[in-house]
């Protein structure tokens, strides 16, 4: 036998003694915490879609196969960006409250109950070559497999179209259901942690107060919210105004803004009027200024020529007030508020001196995690939830999901008494 024969057979006695040896650190399985179904935020799934269109004359295409409509980085070059926001343009029709795609536009989310279906938003070789950027619960995913859990079977995910509200939403809360239902099944009878980020809180805390005390003791261990904007958020007010670009200095507000004008979710996300002093402005212009009050919001709409119809029935419908007036009804678990603070944040959208609404507006910011502020993030206290009200300084809207910081924070909770 050769030198290299006697050194591969020693090789795999060692391994093979090491497998069989369950007490080796280095094989050893780690028990996990109850299983998790993690609830995305806005702009957190994978949306696809398929296209039979009208003849149009933008130069984009009007037929084509399934294919990624959220998050598509090459979509978002300047030649296709256009392209993108016609496709997920959406139609409100008053006389139903309802919001249909655009016509010849067809939509499905990808891979709803994977774990993979909020590891990422976009999942092609560009976004990863462009330094992962399509990455957004995939940290945390692998630091829960590090820890004893398993894809699909304890960590798994529940996306959904996020541009429209939970009043819309014809079935994916009963399939939401049936996948606690189903994931508690899969793990010997154990309660479910939901994990929700951002707009994914106001999805889950609706969720969870359409059923039933004896459901949610059966099936629920407990709901961590994470960066949750409670009050709104100046950012989705600066979308249905000017326009919102996340930052991207190619491309122009004016171009994405007839998209975000049509997503019910802008409305549902703008600053909450029981969140905040009647006294607070958030937008300023030469003519007036507007706080966060329904009369306000209406007023400001009609000005900038943008039906009043689809904001007023987002805010009805979706209406969750609990007994403070101030946050919707305790959701009736044990639930964990986390989200960050100590950054500049938007809040007031100053377009004095320049064209409202199409011009650029000066951003004042006030303390938060660099896209909610502070007073819409901690408007959970109000449900009195003591030690369980976390604040992670200086992490951010989505460090909060994807850093060490807040992701140990989930951890202590996740494994603390399992």
């Amino acid at each position: 036998m050769t030198q290299l024969e006697v050194l591969i057979t020693l090789c795999l006695v060692v391994v093979a003694i090491l497998t069989q040896n369950s007490n080796c650190f280095f094989f050893e399985k780690k028990e996990p915490g109850p299983p998790v179904v993690i609830i995305p935020g806005d702009a957190g799934s994978m949306l696809d879609a398929k296209l039979n269109k009208p003849t149009s004359n933008d130069g984009c295409a009007t037929i084509r196969d399934w294919f990624r409509l959220w998050l598509n980085v090459k979509e978002m070059l300047p030649s296709n960006v256009v392209c993108g926001v016609n496709n997920r343009k959406m139609v409100f029709e008053p006389a139903t409250n309802t919001s249909s795609n655009s016509a010849g536009v067809q939509t499905r989310i990808s891979g709803f109950g994977t774990a993979h279906s909020v590891e990422y938003i976009d999942d092609s070789w560009t976004a990863y070559l462009l330094g992962n950027i399509g990455a957004y619960a995939h940290a945390l995913v692998e630091e829960l497999l590090d820890n004893g859990y398993e894809r699909d079977v304890s960590v798994r995910g529940a996306p959904y179209d996020f541009r429209i509200a939970m009043s819309s939403h014809r079935t994916y809360f009963q399939n939401l259901r049936e996948l606690v239902e189903n994931t508690y099944e899969k793990n010997d009878n154990k309660k479910v942690v939901l994990i929700s980020h951002s707009m994914g809180g106001i999805f889950a805390t609706w969720f969870l107060n359409l059923q039933s005390q004896e459901w949610k003791d059966r099936y629920i261990d407990s709901f961590i919210a994470l960066s949750t904007p409670w009050g709104g958020s100046t950012d989705t007010l600066q979308a249905v105004t000017s326009g919102y670009t996340f930052g991207i200095s190619f491309i122009s507000p004016l171009v994405v803004r007839p998209e975000q004008r049509t997503i019910e979710t802008n409305y549902l996300m703008l600053p909450n009027a029981r969140v905040w002093s009647a006294n607070k402005h958030f937008v300023l212009s030469d003519e007036r200024s507007y706080t966060a009050s329904r009369m306000d919001m209406n007023d400001m709409f009609r000005r900038i020529g943008v039906s009043t119809e689809r904001y007023n029935y987002v805010r009805d419908a979706n209406e969750q007030s609990g007994a403070s007036g101030v946050m919707p009804p305790n959701p009736g678990v044990l639930t964990y508020c986390i989200y960050g603070d100590g950054l500049d944040t938007s809040d007031v959208l100053d377009f004095r001196g320049g064209n409202f609404p199409d011009s650029k507006p000066r951003i004042q910011t006030i303390s938060g995690d660099g896209t909610v502020s502070y007073e819409s993030l901690s408007a959970c206290r109000e449900w009195n939830l003591g030690d369980r009200e976390i604040k992670v300084q200086s992490a951010s809207h989505s460090g909060v999901l994807q850093d060490d910081k807040g992701i140990q924070e989930i951890l202590k909770i996740l494994l603390h008494n399992k």
